[in-house]
């Protein structure tokens, strides 16, 4: 799976699956999670924001089916010109020795925000 910007590849992963995991190890993989957030709504007619703030986004995962297996990543550094927002930022992160490979696992099924628990942080 590559992921690119404007149809630069800067990061190759894939995975060799193994083996399915069985049903009922699937389902103990229900779980919350919590993913970090900003909320910025930019100022109209003049610099700086109107609301800037980090935000709470709970959320429950429920995999219908997994899989096992091993994998790999490969960076490629991009130039300037290919990236100019990110390219050092992905550059600094090519860099950076991979020490070790843990297994993957790959998921199939839902994430389900649960907006009535999110909250703004402080």
């Amino acid at each position: 799976m590559p992921l690119s910007f404007e149809g630069s590849t800067f990061l190759q992963i894939e995975m060799n699956v193994s083996r399915q995991i069985d049903d009922e190890q699937v389902q103990t993989m229900h779980s919350d999670i919590n993913c970090f957030g900003w909320r910025y709504i930019p100022k109209v007619g003049g610099p700086g924001a109107d609301l800037s703030q980090p935000i709470l986004f709970p959320m429950r995962t429920e995999p219908d089916a997994a899989w096992l297996g091993s994998g790999a990543i490969t960076w490629t550094e991009l130039t300037w010109d290919q990236n100019p927002r990110q390219w050092h930022i992905i550059q600094a992160l090519a860099r950076l020795p991979i020490i070790e490979m843990s297994s993957f696992i790959k998921t199939k099924g839902r994430v389900i925000l649960m907006e009535s628990r999110g909250r703004v942080l402080e």
